[in-house]
């Protein structure tokens, strides 16, 4: 194994502590904005997140169709990976540069013409 693969599990495996971490600090000291969710039934619960997990997957989805459309096959794990990763820094970041930043990626990765994905919009 190379080191800089090496180093980059390391960091992954770091940061995925950090993550749990500070998750599990913050149930411990903000439990009064945490308990009413656990008000809510199991199973309205389960139903919540599995549509929102089949919303994603359906607009994941109908990314993948558009794009083949232009000849482009992607896999399963990237087109998921992609819409998750756009509609994150959608809500992180203004201006709708989640799109920008799937545009960079299709762009670099793919050699995909940033005029063929304004199309895509």
């Amino acid at each position: 194994m190379l080191k800089a693969e090496r180093t980059k599990r390391v960091l992954r495996v770091v940061l995925l502590c950090l993550v749990v971490a500070g998750a599990i600090w913050f149930i411990r000291e903000k439990w009064e904005w945490v308990a009413p969710i656990f008000g809510v039934g199991a199973f309205a619960l389960c139903v919540m997140l599995a549509s929102k997990l089949a919303v994603a997957v359906v607009n994941a989805w109908r990314f993948d169709l558009v794009v083949r459309m232009f000849g482009l096959r992607l896999p399963a794990v990237e087109w998921l990976g992609l819409s998750a990763v756009t509609v994150f820094y959608g809500r992180l970041l203004p201006f709708r540069l989640g799109a920008a930043a799937r545009a960079y990626y299709l762009k670099t990765k793919y050699k995909f013409r940033y005029s063929e994905y304004v199309s895509l919009m």
